[in-house]
């Protein structure tokens, strides 16, 4: 999982949150064990994968059976890897029919699940797996493969070495040992173990190793862990420094290091050569940041936002030197840190140099001040900015940040207060922005004596610039080595014959050129992740941000995860993406991840996820957390549609457009890249991805990023190159439009009359996602068979929102769910004489049925009305007016209701019936429970004799009630 972006608290839009707790809603509960058939949901079959079913890689496709091929799947993790035998038929089952065909297995190796819910025994060495979980796991994995599921299979994710293990000082190791796993060969011997255990044992239920078995579609070898990253985050040292690494590790890491440069360069003479450096002329930026003037320079301004307040002033009282400091005083908070910003204006930048903001800062209280370079103007790009903690004794701070852009005179350096408590006071003085001066070694550095310090990334400005560019070299070379060496071990010594990956959550095009000797390309991304102020995953101290990604002008958790940096030439798949829930607008990521993600041609999406708890939670009608689907109905009711259209490639792929890049460009691009661990570098604007696909082409070209040439970006409204999918920020609506599959997401309500292919939506009442797509293989203007789903949202009984709607901590609430019912008013484009639509069941079984005549030729002019349908999904058919439930024509004399025939019924029944003029006649059709199961009205009756026909043979026996104006008559249907 990844971490909230820091740039996201900075230059985030905010959109007021609806009010939460919905009323009015209804349950529609999926059966987690339902497996059936369902005439008009999309056709999953059953088929056990065997060998003509394995997957291979062919260029840029995966390959099954000779033909291309795309994953639509979830990551189950922890617990939930290990269903009870009884429950995991069913899961898998139910799993196939939402049209799910991969499952990524994700932390098996965690510490937390107890011993049923981990791969190794609680409390004893991860040397040895857990023979009860370990069966399950084997189990489940064929109930999967009997379904035609896939396996995506995890190796290091979160196992937690032990001293038991032989791993000295185990319990010191942080986050996992990322980082360390890379390069220790202690830690990298027993991830060769665990392979050799997991993979290469015989499952008893399928008879094959899973290295071999034709159901692994896909191997990852380490998950979110990245050198590169690291050092971005400035963890690469020992614990004692800052870092996150033991003592021995830092050395160790040192002494790779060291040995990197004499293998490089040789010996010192060289080195000094390569790496010196030119002195640069430094000017400051700040003027008068001592403030010793006798007002403000008016180059300072107090930036107030969303209705907080604070003072900015002058104080003769408090300086750090001289006489005076700037004092900014907190009046009435914000729910941002961006809320509030004392700000230094109108200075230039120059793109591609780096800045050192250096000040003495503060607090009456312990406080942390977030500080940031951007610009002023739209669209406010940001570069760079950390948080800092502030006592009440004045500390130096310091931190280099670098420009990307040539500002002129729009430079915004921001110190941000915004959610700081009331009365907080922050006292700033001595502040400094100008360019860093930089140097080749530090006192002492000598290659001969292997003594050359490895620098933190945040003082990369310090020093040369070919210094820093070896550093990086260093890391990104360390890791491929590490994973070229784990994929020769899975490929020789395992004979695993999947694809297989290094990692994911990539920082940019240096981990791009890593992985260039795999099989395929991972990603993550998410969009409002939760967001732990103070500890990491506190279940009562967090918060999400609640808006729409429709209304964002970069698209991030899309437009990033389709950054480009992938090459062309292989696979790519996005193996965790989510919306974090309670998010208002989470239905919008499945239709936009099958659009965005067939445009760019995405091998497979695993949304993440499916489940992670014990096996009581797959039956129960709960949301249990920040990223389960399988319980949020509005987002499952989406799967089938969504998985038809990406699985068969009903949204075009694009074209590349593609980037090459020097080696040079990768190593060097420490000078652009401010974008952190959690980041994605590219050069070029992310919103390029919501037009155009961007993939790289070489990391190894002549000339590079210097004879590259990108795509203009567009502004606003954003249509694809194949012109089948377009956001509009403006509004918030995202669309596409395809021969047999149409959707619209967002804002519907602010977009009447918006018309989308075939279908046209002349009203809604609130935001949702609505899809619609042909079960055949005809375009949707002349499918006899097609299914429409709506969906807006899913809560719990009972969950509790806080005041300002961005958190319910831990008041999640309870059994059932409900889901916020729309009303929508569309008109439908389709050759038929008349349409049946179908009310569909949670399971996808006909509920009720009602028939409609154009309102033109081939028009059809439909309302969905949830409030009372009570269902998410709408099957429609394509008939013929003679196949109408009700028809009425003029024959037959008779009295007032004389009769209804045959009674029993078994398929049709006929009433006869006489008027004394022409006018509209109702019929209503009521089961014993007196629910309507089907009626019509404005049907024109002729004056005299008139003959109704009713088709029920869709109708279960029993009693019924037929209601023909004020007349009342009891129906049998028998069979």
């Amino acid at each position: 999982m990844k971490k909230l972006l820091f740039f996201f608290l900075v230059v985030c839009i905010y959109f007021p949150s609806f009010g939460q707790n919905f009323t009015g809603g209804f349950n529609f509960s999926f059966p987690y064990n339902d497996g059936n058939n369902a005439a008009f949901l999309p056709k999953f079959p059953a088929k056990t994968l065997g060998n003509p079913d394995r997957v291979s890689v062919n260029g840029s496709n995966f390959i099954v059976n000779g033909q291309p091929f795309r994953f639509w799947g979830v990551n189950i993790t922890s617990a939930a890897a290990f269903p009870a035998k009884t429950t995991a038929p069913d899961v898998a089952t139910h799993a196939r029919k939402m049209g799910i065909n991969l499952v990524r297995f994700h932390h098996l190796d965690n510490p937390w699940g107890g011993n049923d819910g981990s791969i190794f025994v609680s409390g004893q060495s991860t040397r040895t797996l857990n023979s009860t979980t370990l069966d399950r796991l084997d189990f489940f994995i064929n109930e999967l493969k009997k379904n035609a599921i896939y396996t995506n299979m995890n190796l290091n994710v979160s196992r937690t070495f032990k001293t038991s293990d032989g791993v000295a000082n185990a319990d010191s190791l942080l986050d996992f040992a990322k980082g360390v796993t890379i390069f220790d060969p202690q830690l990298i011997a027993l991830q060769k173990e665990y392979a050799t255990q997991l993979l290469g044992h015989v499952n008893p239920y399928t008879g094959l190793k899973l290295a071999e078995d034709p159901c692994l579609a896909m191997v990852e070898i380490i998950n979110e862990n990245s050198l590169y990253g690291m050092w971005e985050d400035n963890q690469l040292k020992s614990r004692k420094d800052g870092g996150s690494l033991l003592y021995r590790q830092a050395v160790k890491l040192d002494s790779l290091w060291n040995a990197f440069l004499v293998t490089k360069y040789q010996t010192q003479a060289t080195l000094q050569t390569a790496w010196q450096g030119s002195s640069l002329n430094i000017t400051e930026r700040v003027t008068d940041g001592s403030f010793e003037g006798a007002t403000l320079n008016t180059n300072w301004a107090m930036e107030q936002n969303a209705g907080a307040t604070a003072s900015a002033t002058l104080d003769n009282t408090q300086a750090q030197s001289g006489s005076k400091s700037a004092k900014v005083t907190v009046t009435n908070k914000g729910t941002e840190t961006w809320h509030l910003q004392f700000k230094y204006l109108r200075f230039s930048l120059q793109k591609d140099t780096t800045y050192t903001i250096q000040f003495w800062a503060k607090a009456n209280q312990a406080a942390v001040l977030s500080v940031s370079l951007m610009q002023d103007d739209s669209p406010y790009k940001w570069y760079g900015g950390q948080n800092f903690n502030l006592t009440t004794t004045w500390q130096l701070f310091k931190i280099n940040v670098v420009s990307t852009d040539d500002l002129a005179g729009k430079g915004r350096l921001a110190f941000q207060v915004g959610n700081l408590p009331n009365g907080t006071t922050v006292w700033l003085d001595n502040i400094s922005l100008k360019e860093a001066t930089r140097t080749a070694f530090l006192t002492g550095e000598n290659l001969a004596t292997r003594n050359i310090q490895r620098v933190d990334y945040r003082d990369r400005g310090n020093y040369s610039k070919q210094r820093v560019a070896d550093l990086a070299q260093f890391y990104i070379q360390l890791q491929k080595k590490f994973m070229e060496e784990m994929r020769t071990f899975l490929r020789t010594n395992l004979n695993v014959q999947a694809p297989i990956t290094g990692t994911n959550a990539l920082t940019g095009i240096q981990e791009g050129l890593e992985h260039e000797s795999m099989d395929y390309y991972d990603d993550h991304s998410y969009w409002d992740h939760p967001h732990f102020p103070n500890v990491a995953w506190d279940a009562s101290d967090w918060t999400i941000n609640n808006t729409s990604m429709v209304k964002n002008a970069y698209f991030s958790a899309i437009s990033s995860v389709f950054s480009g940096i992938p090459l062309a030439s292989k696979p790519i798949t996005i193996s965790e993406y989510n919306h974090g829930y309670p998010n208002r607008y989470r239905a919008e990521m499945v239709p936009a991840m099958a659009a965005y993600g067939a445009f760019h041609g995405m091998d497979g999406v695993m949304f993440f996820e499916y489940n992670s708890d014990v096996n009581s939670t797959w039956a129960a009608d709960k949301v249990g957390g920040y990223f389960s689907i399988h319980r949020d109905h509005s987002t499952m009711s989406l799967f089938p549609s969504c998985a038809w259209a990406f699985r068969n490639g009903l949204i075009t792929e694009a074209t590349p457009t593609l980037v090459n890049y020097s080696e040079k460009d990768i190593y060097w691009s420490f000078e652009k890249d401010n974008s952190g661990r959690w980041g994605k570098y590219v050069p070029y604007d992310f919103r390029l991805q919501l037009t155009h696909s961007l993939r790289t082409n070489t990391y190894h070209h002549a000339q590079g990023l210097s004879s590259q040439a990108f795509p203009n970006v567009s502004n606003g409204t954003f249509q694809t190159s194949t012109q089948q999918t377009t956001l509009n920020t403006q509004t918030g609506l995202l669309t596409t439009n395809t021969p047999r599959f149409v959707t619209l997401t967002g804002f519907l309500k602010d977009a009447p009359n918006t018309q989308v292919g075939n279908f046209t939506l002349k009203s809604a009442s609130e935001f949702g996602a609505l899809t619609w797509v042909s079960l055949n293989s005809k375009p949707l203007a002349d499918s006899d068979s097609s299914l429409i789903t709506i969906a807006s949202q899913t809560q719990n009984t009972g969950m509790v929102w806080n005041a300002t709607n961005t958190s319910v901590n831990n008041n999640w609430g309870t059994s059932p769910t409900s889901v916020r019912p729309l009303s929508i008013e569309a008109r439908l484009t389709l050759t038929a004489e008349a349409l049946r639509i179908h009310k569909l069941s949670t399971t996808g079984q006909i509920v009720s049925t009602s028939d409609v005549l154009p309102s033109a030729p081939n028009t059809f002019d439909v309302s969905f009305a949830q409030s009372t349908d009570q269902t998410l999904w709408y099957a429609l058919q394509a008939i013929k007016k003679s196949d109408l439930l009700l028809s009425v024509t003029t024959s037959n004399p008779s009295g007032d209701v004389v009769n209804v025939y045959p009674n029993p019924a078994q398929t049709l029944l006929t009433v006869d019936f006489t008027l004394s003029a022409p006018k509209p006649v109702s019929f209503e059709l009521y089961n014993a429970a007196a629910s309507m199961v089907f009626n019509t009205t404005n049907t024109i009756g002729v004056a005299g004799n008139n003959r109704m026909t009713v088709n029920v043979q869709h109708l279960p026996n029993g009693t019924y009630f037929l209601r023909v104006g004020s007349q009342v008559k009891r129906i049998v249907i028998s069979r």
